[in-house]
């Protein structure tokens, strides 16, 4: 997603267009049909919000400058291809078996 629109003043021609492509996108992955939450600096994710309201949000209080990934919004976590979730030298049944040694003699 485009975040550049995010860095320009929130009166701008570049930002209030910004906002609209943001709200058409965020709402292509809202859980509730046309209602969007809102990333805002007064929201901070708190609420849900309409088209229209959740504009007026984004332009008079800005947008979150400390939500720099938007999962809440339809982008992805990107995981680093060499992270492996379980740590190969790690034995489930031993790590088990050291578990019920420790506390159950």
């Amino acid at each position: 997603m485009d975040k550049s629109w995010t860095k320009y003043p929130r009166f701008s021609h570049e930002y209030q267009e910004g906002v609209k492509r943001f709200i058409l996108e965020a709402k292509k992955h809202a859980r509730i049909p046309d209602m969007v939450i809102c990333p805002s600096r007064s929201c901070k994710h708190c609420c849900q919000l309409e088209d229209s309201e959740l504009y007026n949000h984004l332009v008079m209080n800005d947008f979150d400058s400390n939500y720099k990934v938007w999962i809440l919004h339809g982008e992805s976590l990107e995981v680093p291809q060499n992270f492996d979730l379980l740590d190969d030298d790690l034995d489930m049944p031993e790590a088990h078996m050291m578990y019920d040694d420790a506390y159950f003699f």
